[in-house]
């Protein structure tokens, strides 16, 4: 019994305290609900796909800087957007290509590697040796001889009916 109390204590608590964190993470607030609304207002503001593109490459080298680097990214990304809904599209590019280059040199000095080095990557295909390439010469001939051994017995089968 008072190992069944036990446990019911400690999941109550345990609940309790989830649902603090769940809060703090903020599930279900209002900037969850409003994604629409959110998408819509950036479309109004600049309906230019390239530049909504190249702000969301921004956004992703922000949520990895340093926090000098967030507020540098947020005030160019807000030029860019201005400069996009003012009809300057080329500038608004530049701005926003400069947005990536502070994120990445800031990701950089956050985690001490550098961001912008692209390495390529590498295919895992390997050549097939001659053995896995077929099955065994082994098999093979274990397969051919099974095959000739069934075709004599039916042969000597049907002759001795014969006869």
């Amino acid at each position: 019994m008072k190992f069944l109390l036990t446990v019911l204590f400690a999941s109550l608590v345990s609940t309790t305290s989830l649902a603090t964190t769940n809060f703090q993470q903020g599930a279900g607030n209002s900037v969850n609900t409003n994604a629409d609304e959110t998408f819509k207002a950036l479309i109004d503001a600049c309906s230019d796909v390239s530049i909504l593109g190249l702000r969301a490459r921004a956004r992703l080298e922000m949520n990895r800087s340093t926090d000098e680097g967030k507020q540098q990214i947020v005030e160019l990304m807000d030029q860019g957007m201005a400069a996009c809904g003012g009809g300057d599209i080329a500038k608004a590019t530049e701005i926003m290509n400069e947005a990536i280059a502070v994120g990445k040199a800031s990701v950089t000095e956050n985690f001490g590697t550098d961001a912008s080095a692209e390495t390529p990557v590498k295919s895992e295909v390997t050549k097939a040796t001659d053995e896995e390439s077929g099955p065994p010469m082994i098999a093979i001939i274990i397969g051919l001889v099974i095959i000739v051994g069934i075709v004599v017995m039916l042969r000597r089968k049907k002759t001795d009916d014969d006869e």
